[in-house]
């Protein structure tokens, strides 16, 4: 048994001893992997065998397994002798149909007869398939490709694009503008005369046969940067051989490289979509330049202008010192220019105030526009020689500005609450005012006020009693102007003073209505009702001791005061009758609607005078093309068109035939009762008459009722007029003697009434209101508008966009507003102080409630609209305060626009209201588009091809593409450049040798500047090319193969596809350093060197084999010894054996 064991052992060594003389052998093989022989012992037991003194039977060869250690990289001339770093093989097919695949790490490669990349064996390399660019486009072992190498780069490419880059002197002479060059000679350029271009540069370009040509570019300065065009301009000529190339038309583009659009105000984008929804690309279209657009010009107001005033109208001199008289008083209207009918141009007839004229601002409900008289302007503005002489046309332009912002301002109604009786309590409403009278009692020192205050109702003749509780209470309210209140106020005072007279010490009837006891007045500055006694009438200076009070008290019966600003009697303060002393209440806020409607109010208009032309100009109050105004005058009202107009409607009903002497008409205007007493011979001329020089009421909500006092009984008619704004909505109806209610006759449209007052009515026919022109009924040949002279004013249409109120933002308030908070009063917190367009006011809020951030604002707008200038009149209107939640802080925005519109407020800096950031309102600058012409002049279009054209391509689009002029370069101030961004397109150009169409683009984008240096080329490259040879190989690290030819072209062939494996000892040796894949070594996973589990491709290197040539002596030598041993074994065995057998014998 011993012997096989040995023999075991032989054997063993034996093939130990050819393992590694193989790996001797294979030392210079290249990628040759060292192989390594792999034994086992031999061991076997019977199942009743003593394991624990068993022996082993010898030892067996298991496997001889390669070792995938990384050999030594050699460098080698010859590119396609390729080494990988890392793991991988190259995987190789051994012919172009096979379909089994072999792996290697020997990359020893040539090329064969067929220019594909084979080994040694003939096996072909295999390569992902790549772009261009070299990136790989499959990475599955089906689209593997054979790599071969093309002898041919293909066929020539014609130039298409030259890159240019270079530096043109920032102090280039401008040619064009040399001296010598004129009218009789204009410049020319010329190639072959040098003094025509400041620089050339050429380069080889070739056609699509390959054949090279040069192209020249020459370089001419046309004009320096400037404050309207802030662009240095070359022009370029580009010539190929002798032909110069055609420049096509580009179109502007931004950085990104969007075509840039313009709209007619000059506004340019590069996404006119996001602007217009109905926007359409390439549709046709005017041809505006970029370069053309510099016509820039700020956005104006709509305005109208009147004729020349001096022969029909006033002359108010060279130097406008000329002064008209202006007058209101309807007992003096008879007196008037309008009124005369004999065309007089007298300068010491005054003209009519009222009604002046009509306008109507962006698209708003005509207004007519009264103005004060000179006398009421001069004493308001203490300006002596208007109260004396009249206005200069200056100053009447000035006030006409003020009525007209009024009229058509924010102002608000203030609504008078009936008190009124429900089941025998009273409502308070803010009706109800006490006056008393206090004297200071000479024996005691106590003041006394009277026995009964004097109690005033603004309502009607129930008092503090209430109007009786079967009325409905809203039906009793009243809206009203403040004008109206200050006005009703003082004549329901005069009658209660009258009812008064003996508490008083005075006679019946003693009040003077023109020279009232108490003086009832509207304080501008304290935006408050006062009241002033007259010291001689009911003061300590009285005739009548009986008169002689010392003080006065106004106060409300309702708790806390009432909306008019009257405090209640606790909180209300006794003033002493002195001279100039004035009891002031509380601020007065209208509580109403908009006298006019919001839609129709408009701020900023104004009236100017040209002393040089003699002209009136009424200007819109925004710019823009929605701005517009209108001028003129609607028809004037005098008596007996008011008794055409108004009463003939119902005429025969009111007739005078049916009166006897004695009889009366009793009317109500306005509160204000007047009583007409007929006389034999009486018309209604005489009636109207009388009611014109007895009644200065304005028409109101109130009720007119006309009776007729005849023997036969009495008749009523009633006008109940339903005001809102400036609308009069009239209902007539009829109440016959024995009837118990009225009878309604018709209902009639609305009509206009502005400043309804008799004497001057603009009130239109009841029955023809649809038949009349505001602007054209009449006319005022003061102010060269209206009637017949309509078609001879100036209208002149706003342009471009609307301007910009000013705008002030406070800084955070240092706590939130929006939860509920009371203003600190002693930190003023609640008094704010404003500046809006020069005129300066105070605002100060009630401290005793609380508001939020918004309810905070909303007081302040009420407010703020309320400030006038005292000394002008001119008001604050549509100021709009903004609560800004978000940022916790206050926005204010003036109501004008404009440069001239300013807003600042000052206030507590715990609301940050010390500091605003602050925004003056603004005029938009738009461009005006040009459009391009040709040599003679005719405009140019782009029509639906791209095509220029000079037919006109309808309507202009909301955006229009902008384009560059042709073969001009454009840089800007700091020497960058800036168009065209995407270079200069030429239109093809035909060489002439049977070749293609060359389509050129210059592009000069990348390195081109203007830099105050010499003229020099930065780079120049151009991309068309002749065929070429294979003139070299380059194999990147990647793996990525790219052949380079002689016309300086590159190819990318192929990445080299590499393999690695799970278990790479599991692979099949099919000889020449070849692997195939088997079960044990699994699928190769392909990949490309670099990735991950992949080494990188050296090219010009080779992989020598892994043998240790000193390792496998050694090992060798131990064989050699095994062999011996186990030889020594069998030797031992035998001459054991030769013994047994001599012993036997």
């Amino acid at each position: 048994m011993s012997f096989y064991t040995s023999l075991t052992g032989l054997n063993g060594a034996q093939a130990d001893i050819s393992t590694i003389s193989n790996n001797i052998a294979n030392v210079g093989t290249t990628g040759f992997k060292r192989a390594r022989a792999e034994f086992g012992d031999i061991f076997a037991t019977s199942p009743l065998q003593n394991a624990s003194s068993a022996i082993g039977s010898g030892t067996i060869l298991k496997s001889i397994k390669q070792q995938f250690t990384q050999g030594n990289i050699q460098s080698s001339l010859n590119a396609l002798d390729l080494a990988i770093s890392g793991q991988g093989f190259f995987a190789l097919k051994p012919s172009l149909t096979s379909s089994q695949t072999v792996y290697t790490r020997n990359g020893s490669f040539s090329v064969n007869n067929d220019r594909y990349v084979v080994d040694s064996k003939g096996q072909y390399l295999q390569v992902f398939p790549v772009n261009a660019d070299g990136s790989v486009t499959s990475t599955s072992i089906s689209s593997a490709q054979n790599l071969q190498l093309p002898v041919n780069s293909g066929l020539p490419k014609a130039t298409t694009q030259i890159q240019l880059g270079l530096n043109l002197p920032a102090d280039a002479t401008i040619i064009p503008n040399d001296s010598k060059y004129s009218d009789a000679n204009p410049y020319v350029f010329n190639r072959s005369d040098a003094s025509t271009f400041n620089q050339s540069t050429s380069i080889t370009i070739y056609d699509s046969l390959g054949n090279p040509t040069i192209a020249t570019i020459y370089y001419v300065k046309t004009s320096n940067a400037t404050e309207i065009s802030p662009y240095n301009k070359w022009e370029t000529h580009v010539f190929v051989g002798d032909k110069e190339l055609d420049p096509a038309l580009i179109t502007a583009k931004d950085e990104q490289g969007n075509t840039l659009y313009m709209n007619k105000f000059g506004k340019i984008t590069s996404a006119p979509q996001s602007e217009d929804s109905t926007f359409v690309e390439n549709a046709p279209h005017p041809l505006w330049k970029f370069d053309d657009q510099i016509n820039k010009t700020a956005s104006t107001a709509a305005s109208v202008t009147g004729i020349n005033i001096r022969t029909n109208g006033f002359d108010f001199g060279e130097t406008d010192s000329g002064r008209v008289k202006i007058v209101t008083d309807p007992t003096l209207y008879e007196t008037t220019r309008e009124k005369d009918e004999t065309g007089t141009t007298d300068p010491e007839i005054p003209f009519w105030g009222r009604d002046m004229f009509t306008i109507s601002d962006g698209n708003s409900q005509p207004v007519s526009i009264s103005v004060r008289s000179h006398v009421e302007a001069g004493k308001a503005l203490g300006n002596a020689d208007m109260e004396q002489y009249g206005y200069t046309g200056t100053e009447l332009a000035a006030e006409m500005t003020r009525a007209v912002n009024e009229a058509f301002g924010d102002q608000k109604y203030i609504v008078l609450k009936d008190t009124y009786n429900t089941g025998g309590a009273p409502i308070k409403g803010n009706d109800i005012l006490y006056i008393n009278l206090f004297k200071i009692d000479k024996q005691t020192g106590n003041s006394n006020g009277l026995e009964s205050p004097i109690e005033i109702d603004l309502l009607g003749n129930s008092g503090s009693a209430g109007t009786d509780g079967g009325l409905d209470n809203t039906t009793q309210d009243l809206s009203i102007t403040r004008e109206e209140l200050v006005k009703r106020i003082q004549e329901r005072l005069n009658n209660a003073l009258n009812a008064a007279h003996g508490s008083l010490g005075k006679a019946e009837d003693w009040v003077d209505p023109t020279n009232p006891p108490i003086v009832v007045s509207y304080d501008i500055f304290n935006r408050t009702l006062t009241f002033k006694t007259d010291r001689t009438q009911l003061g300590p200076n009285a005739a009548d001791p009986n008169s002689q009070f010392d003080s006065v008290q106004v106060y409300s019966p309702v708790k806390d005061g009432n909306s008019l600003g009257i405090p209640d009697l606790q909180n209300s303060t006794k003033s002493l009758i002195r001279a100039g002393n004035v009891l002031y209440n509380r601020e007065l806020v209208p509580d109403g609607e908009s006298i006019l409607d919001p839609a129709d109010q408009r701020f900023g208009i104004q009236v100017k005078y040209n002393k040089d032309t003699r002209q009136f100009t009424f200007i819109s109050g925004t710019t823009g093309e929605t701005s517009n105004i209108k001028v003129g005058r609607a028809l004037l009202h005098d008596a007996a068109i008011q008794e055409e107009h108004f009463f003939g409607d119902f005429a025969s009903n009111i007739s005078f035939s049916d009166l006897t002497a004695d009889d009366e008409i009793s009317i109500e205007i306005d509160g204000k009762n007047i009583t007409y007493t007929y006389l034999a011979g009486d018309d209604m001329e005489d009636f109207i008459a009388y009611l014109n020089a007895e009644s200065e009421a304005t028409w109101g909500a109130d009720q007119f009722t006309f009776e007729d006092a005849t023997e036969d009984g009495v008749e009523q008619f009633k006008i109940i007029g339903d005001v809102s704004g400036n609308k009069f909505s009239p209902t007539i109806r009829y109440k016959a003697k024995d009837a118990t209610d009225f009878t309604r006759v018709t209902e009639l449209a609305a009509k206009l009434v502005k400043g309804a007052q008799i004497g001057s009515v603009n009130l239109d026919s009841l029955n023809a209101i649809g038949e009349r022109n505001p602007f054209t009924d009449n006319s005022n040949k003061l102010l060269g508008i209206g009637g017949d002279v309509y078609d001879q004013r100036t209208d002149t249409e706003g342009t471009g966009l609307t301007a910009n109120s000013a705008f002030a933002v406070g800084s955070r308030a240092i706590y939130s507003l929006k939860q509920t908070f009371f203003p600190n009063e002693a930190l003023n917190e609640n008094v704010m102080t404003f500046t809006v367009d020069g005129i300066v006011g105070k605002v100060v809020l009630p401290a005793n409630r609380a508001y939020t951030g918004e309810t905070f604002a909303a007081a302040i707008e009420e407010r703020v609209n309320l400030i006038e200038d005292p000394s002008t009149g001119e008001t604050i209107s549509g100021v709009k305060v903004k609560y800004d939640a978000d940022n916790n802080r206050f926005v204010f925005t003036s109501g004008t626009k404009g440069s001239k519109s300013q807003i600042n407020v000052v206030g507590s800096p715990n609301l940050g209201l010390s500091k605003l950031e602050v925004t003056q309102g603004s005029v938009p600058v738009i461009t005006v588009p040009k459009q391009a012409e040709d040599e003679n002049g005719n405009k140019l279009y782009i029509d639906a091809n791209g095509n220029i054209t000079t037919q006109s391509q309808g309507d202009t689009p909301n955006w229009v593409p902008l384009y560059l002029n042709q073969g001009q370069l454009t840089f800007d101030t700091i020497g960058k450049l800036f168009s065209p961004k995407e270079g200069v397109v030429y239109s093809p150009f035909d060489p002439g040798n049977g070749s293609n169409l060359i389509n050129l683009n210059v592009d000069y984008g990348k390195f081109s500047t203007q830099y105050s240096q010499p003229f020099s080329v930065l780079s120049l490259q151009q991309d068309g090319y002749t065929s070429g040879k294979l003139d070299g190989l380059n194999i990147d690290a990647n793996g990525t193969v790219r052949a380079n030819y002689t016309n300086g072209q590159t190819q990318a062939l192929g990445k080299i596809m590499l393999a690695n494996f799970a278990n790479p000892n599991g692979l099949k040796q099919v000889g020449n350093s070849n692997y195939v894949a088997t079960s044990v070594s699994g699928d190769a996973a392909l990949g490309q060197a670099g990735g991950d589990g992949f080494g990188s491709i050296q090219s010009g290197s080779l992989e020598r084999s892994n043998v240790d040539i000193t390792e496998e002596l050694v090992n060798l030598i131990t064989a050699q010894r095994n062999f011996q041993a186990n030889s020594k074994a069998i030797e031992t065995e035998t001459t054991l054996t030769q013994t047994i057998i001599q012993i036997r014998g």
